[in-house]
């Protein structure tokens, strides 16, 4: 019973510091898609990622639609 019980706390333990950890080395910026006119089949992505972050450090960059 105190085997289980511990090894409950510990999973619950290291998903904690994993997420943790992943969102400090996580960053965040935005895009924005652009049909090119004269071919509408293509489209442009523009992204756009914010200075203030240490960008050297991260691992992960989130992007959201703008």
């Amino acid at each position: 019973m105190i085997c289980a019980l511990m090894a409950i706390v510990s999973f619950v333990l290291g998903i904690s510091i994993g997420l943790t950890i992943r969102k400090h080395k996580t960053g965040h910026g935005y895009f924005k898609v652009v049909i090119m006119e004269e071919q509408p089949d293509l489209a442009k992505v523009n992204v756009r990622i914010p200075t203030d972050q240490d960008l050297e450090s991260l691992h992960e960059i989130i992007l959201t639609r703008e």
